[in-house]
């Protein structure tokens, strides 16, 4: 894949290899299919305290990180990839 860095960050074929990758490892590291990520979303910004994602001592600030993601957290549920036990429509919480 080719491109600038946010056109990678956007591309569908990036996605599926990060995910592929990460099928393998949790396969080798006998993860469950529960434990497995079902959706990512690859940001074009590193995470970091200037941009109000990390603390000082570089934790993820969780509620931040919810409220500025928010829109692609809705949008992976609404895919269809909150779909657990046969039940749509599953909220984010």
């Amino acid at each position: 894949v080719a491109g600038e860095f946010a056109d990678l960050c956007k591309s569908d074929a990036l996605k599926k290899a990060i995910q592929d990758d990460m099928k393998v490892q949790a396969k080798a590291g006998g993860l469950k299919g529960f434990e497995n990520a079902r959706g990512i979303h690859v940001h074009d910004e590193l995470f970091s305290v200037e941009n109000d994602l990390l603390t000082p001592t570089f934790k993820l600030k969780r509620p931040v990180a919810k409220r500025v993601f928010q829109k692609e957290i809705d949008a992976m549920y609404a895919s269809g990839l909150g779909v657990v036990a046969g039940q749509t429509g599953l909220k984010q919480g």
